[in-house]
């Protein structure tokens, strides 16, 4: 598919898709955030291990609900 061909509902869907995938992203990038120092429990290894659980928890439930473990898994 060419971006010229892409229809306006599509590319607002993969727009919303993206931005939202940047704001997980930004949650995981913050358990290392570099010795900064934030709210109360912020470096807290607790909460740490419960975001890195349940967001790898996520991405095994995108994976079999969208039924790609071979391309997930493919090594390159």
């Amino acid at each position: 598919m060419r971006k010229g061909e892409i229809p306006t509902e599509l590319s607002l869907l993969a727009f919303d898709f993206f931005y939202s995938f940047s704001r997980f992203e930004f949650c995981l990038k913050n358990l290392f955030h570099g010795g900064k120092h934030g709210a109360a429990g912020w470096d807290s290894p607790e909460r740490t291990h419960s975001l890195i659980t349940w967001s790898a928890a996520v991405l095994e439930c995108l994976v079999e609900t969208g039924d790609f473990r071979g391309d997930y898994e493919r090594l390159y």
